[in-house]
């Protein structure tokens, strides 16, 4: 005996995935994290195609990407650089945020700060599959009494 598996994204709608499976389980590799499949299964034999089964569902899970990054101070410019990883290496968006106008949309984000203070820097990371991570870090900028300027770190 064989079996035909059959999958949907809605309940009712399946269609055949998989025909002549000779093993009781089966591996859909063909999937996205965060969609649900239902799935039905029939067995074949010499005399035709049985019934199909209860539907039964599933939602792929995946792990979100871990935020990271590091800062490179010189006087008052910072560089951000996003070491941040995901199990599929599939990091997609960057977004930067932070105090005294820190903004960014690539792996690297520069700002030169024009105030003394300690200012907030986030990262947000989505990966290809819609999930998303985040990290914070600070930037502490004081003025120098003899040369007037501006040092972050």
């Amino acid at each position: 005996m064989t079996y035909n598996v059959y999958r949907s994204t809605s309940s009712g709608t399946e269609t055949l995935l998989a025909g002549g499976v000779t093993s009781a389980s089966y591996t859909d590799t063909a999937v996205s994290i965060g969609t649900t499949y239902v799935y039905v299964v029939a067995g074949v034999n010499s005399a035709g195609t049985g019934p199909v089964s209860n539907e039964a569902s599933a939602m792929p899970a995946g792990s979100p990407p871990a935020a990271r990054f590091t800062k490179s101070c010189s006087g008052a410019a910072c560089t951000f650089t996003s070491t941040s990883t995901d199990a599929s290496g599939t990091t997609a968006t960057f977004s930067w945020s932070g105090g005294n106008g820190l903004t960014g949309s690539s792996a690297t984000a520069s700002h030169a700060y024009n105030a003394t203070g300690t200012f907030a820097v986030g990262l947000a990371v989505t990966d290809n599959n819609g999930l998303t991570a985040s990290a914070t870090g600070s930037v502490t900028c004081t003025i120098n009494r003899f040369s007037r300027r501006i040092t972050c770190s």
